[in-house]
């Protein structure tokens, strides 16, 4: 992982606590781009980036299974990754996001 990118990761979880938040997720887009380095595009298909405020975990990553090679290859951060096929559906990754992602705190932002 580049020194930009490790700095962007601090600064974004440095705001996160600062707001109260738990958690931001992100869609593929903009902000997406900006903190993983780019590679990922919004389809029909639910793509979900959690990252969590607290420095020591990992982001976590709700995506279809055909992304899942995708992300290993494109992505400088560690993640735990949640997969979904088309025949399960992305509701069955979501029983296994840890707490701090399926929390009330845990706010989604994209910029326009």
């Amino acid at each position: 992982m580049s020194s930009a990118q490790q700095a962007r990761l601090r600064e974004i979880r440095k705001r996160m606590k600062h707001e109260g938040m738990d958690c931001l997720a992100l869609v593929p887009g903009s902000s997406l781009d900006y903190v993983v380095g780019g590679g990922f595009f919004l389809l029909e298909r639910p793509f979900i980036t959690f990252i969590p405020a607290d420095d020591a975990a990992r982001l976590v990553v709700v995506l279809p299974e055909l992304e899942a090679p995708a992300w290993d290859r494109s992505s400088p951060f560690e993640a735990q990754l949640c997969p979904w096929t088309d025949e399960e559906g992305p509701e069955d990754a979501m029983p296994h996001l840890p707490l701090y992602a399926r929390s009330s705190a845990c706010q989604g932002r994209e910029r326009p």
